[in-house]
């Protein structure tokens, strides 16, 4: 430093180590230049010593700190970043592992986000920033699909801030893969679908074993009518082909209960058409129930999903109730997703008629449960009562919780009530009302949007 020093040069900020008297160790930084008189002529050095060893230890601690958040930060299972001018101020490496893309990419003129959303959910999106610019209220959790840069497809669930930071407003989100998840309830959705469908089983089994078997009856009728009329044909054919005669047809025809015949084949054909036919309506509501269809919203005919639920689920009710239908005959197609709506509509039908059941057991009286379909506004309302047991006060608010039943093992799970909460408020941003009185009954009123994928859930249980 000296030597520099001698050659009339400059330091600054040059980093020493000091040692205290108490033995301690300073780290200190030294500055120093050569001083000349007015003709040029060396006269002394100046130098400035400044002790760095607070400095140090506290730019160390930042750094440390700021190493822990950046690895706690990539240790999360959430992708999250920070947005601001449209540039990526911090990102971690699960949202890059999201993407599918490498860090450098972020600062590629081509990296924009909005070209990750999928084509789908794209309006959706704008929507909500739409509102945001207009300082209306969105719910601050929304799930999309998103499209990674190799083409695959997540579902994600997005939590989207805003914050002050450096001055400016900052974009900041998390972005959670829910592709695993959603797959996973999707499983579970169809298997209680299945189970729904395997509780019924008999009694679908029975509904269509009855006309079955006046068919087959019939059937075995019309066979034995033939075999005692072959005379009477091969008779009147051999009249046709003249080599018959009249008084060997008369013979033949009186052989047997012509008058019988003429009135009972015709109601026997009568009855065997409207046999094929119920077993036909059955199977038909039986495939509609059961046919996964894509999670997806479209337009619904109510009346016909609710008139095939009530079809196969009927082995569970006409034992103990009669069902009556009040629909509105101009109602419009429902946006849904018809798949989970065939399972609220079952779960409401069976859970009524269990109530029914408990309240009328053993007295020989049948129960009533009516649905009505019509619309309220920007609403499609399907209202489903029955006269059954109803309620206690104490237990209403609890009946949407998952495995909460107040029935016996083995009639229910607890389930019920709970997939039709999540369908209604969680799926279709719609509403669910209860009312009931103990040993009077209880009615559910389903309130659907007109337009769900728009819709903001503003129900509470």
């Amino acid at each position: 430093m000296l030597l520099w020093l001698k050659q009339g040069k400059k330091i600054y900020g040059y980093d020493t180590q000091w040692k205290r008297k108490d033995g301690t160790i300073a780290e200190m930084q030294e500055s120093a230049w050569q001083i000349y008189d007015l003709e040029g002529n060396f006269v002394y050095y100046e130098a400035i010593v400044e002790d760095m060893t607070e400095h140090n230890q506290f730019m160390q601690m930042l750094q440390e700190s700021e190493n822990k958040y950046r690895t706690l930060l990539d240790k999360l299972n959430d992708a999250v970043y920070l947005l601001i001018d449209n540039k990526f101020e911090l990102v971690n490496n699960k949202f890059l592992d999201l993407l599918e893309i490498e860090k450098e990419y972020l600062k590629s003129k081509d990296f924009k986000l909005f070209n990750y959303i999928a084509p789908e959910s794209r309006k959706e999106v704008l929507e909500r920033q739409r509102k945001l610019k207009n300082n209306e209220k969105v719910n601050p959790v929304y799930e999309f699909t998103l499209v990674t840069k190799t083409g695959k497809k997540k579902e994600v669930e997005a939590s989207v801030g805003y914050i002050n930071y450096k001055g400016k407003i900052a974009t900041q989100g998390v972005l959670r893969d829910i592709t695993e998840k959603r797959s996973m309830e999707t499983e579970i959705r169809h298997a209680q679908k299945m189970e729904a469908i395997g509780t019924l089983a008999a009694g679908i089994a029975h509904e269509i074993n009855t006309p079955s078997q006046y068919v087959s009856d019939n059937l075995s009728f019309l066979q034995e009518v033939y075999n005692e009329m072959k005379d009477v044909l091969f008779t009147a054919q051999q009249i046709a082909k003249g080599n018959g005669s009249v008084e060997e047809l008369k013979k033949a025809v009186n052989k047997i209960d012509m008058d019988f015949l003429l009135d009972e084949i015709p109601n026997a054909i009568d009855q065997s058409i409207e046999g094929i036919k119920r077993i036909s309506k059955i199977v038909g509501a039986m495939r509609e129930f059961s046919h996964e269809r894509p999670n997806e919203f479209v337009n619904v005919d109510l009346k016909k999903l609710i008139d095939n639920t009530i079809i196969i689920s009927k082995n569970a009710w006409k034992y103990v109730a009669d069902v009556e239908t009040r629909y509105d005959e101009n109602l419009p197609p429902v946006k849904c997703l018809q798949s989970d709506m065939n399972q609220v509509i079952v779960n409401m039908i069976v859970n009524a008629a269990h109530a029914i059941e408990e309240k009328f057991e053993n007295t020989g009286e049948k129960g009533l449960i009516v649905i009505e379909t019509k619309q309220e506004g920007d609403f499609i309302v399907i209202v489903i009562e029955d006269n059954g047991a109803g309620i206690p006060e104490e237990i209403i608010n609890r009946i949407y919780d998952p495995f909460f039943t107040t029935k016996e093992v083995g009639k229910g799970t607890g389930q019920g009530l709970a997939i039709v909460y999540d369908i209604i408020i969680n799926k279709h941003f719609g509403q669910l009302d209860v009312e009931s009185e103990p040993g009077v009954g209880t009615k559910f009123t389903i309130r659907l949007p007109l337009d769900p994928e728009k819709g903001e859930n503003k129900n509470g249980k």
